[in-house]
């Protein structure tokens, strides 16, 4: 099996701090997974408000409204940041793990985005 690449935090251009390529990392490679605490439907809908009135959110949503705050018990994935051209796509396995993919060939100290499905100038 073959690892995780690495991947490092350091301040993004794009909002805050990013999630970074610590080597140079091949189109459809497994990144990292998104972890953290895995919430009910009525929880995620309790946070969501809260993390929208503070302008931050580390919430991933599944379809069912179920979902997972990277914020509680979260790895470096919760610094991927939003882009509509993301170089980094998303797959949910088994019941609850979302695992990120690079979607194209990503440079050595290129930021990892991802298209959350929101527009950040909407708020």
């Amino acid at each position: 099996m073959k690892r995780y690449p690495q991947l490092f935090i350091a301040r993004s251009r794009i909002h805050g701090l990013g999630l970074f390529a610590g080597e140079d990392i091949e189109w459809g490679r497994r990144l990292i997974e998104y972890q953290g605490e895995h919430l009910s439907a009525k929880e995620v809908r309790r946070r969501q408000k809260f993390y929208h009135s503070i302008g931050f959110t580390c919430l991933i949503e599944f379809n069912d409204g179920q979902g997972i705050d990277g914020a509680v018990g979260g790895n470096e994935s919760r610094f991927i940041n939003h882009s509509l051209q993301p170089n980094v796509g998303a797959l949910r396995e088994q019941d609850r793990r979302l695992v990120f993919y690079s979607l194209d060939d990503i440079d050595e100290g290129e930021e990892l985005t991802f298209n959350y499905g929101f527009d950040p100038s909407k708020k």
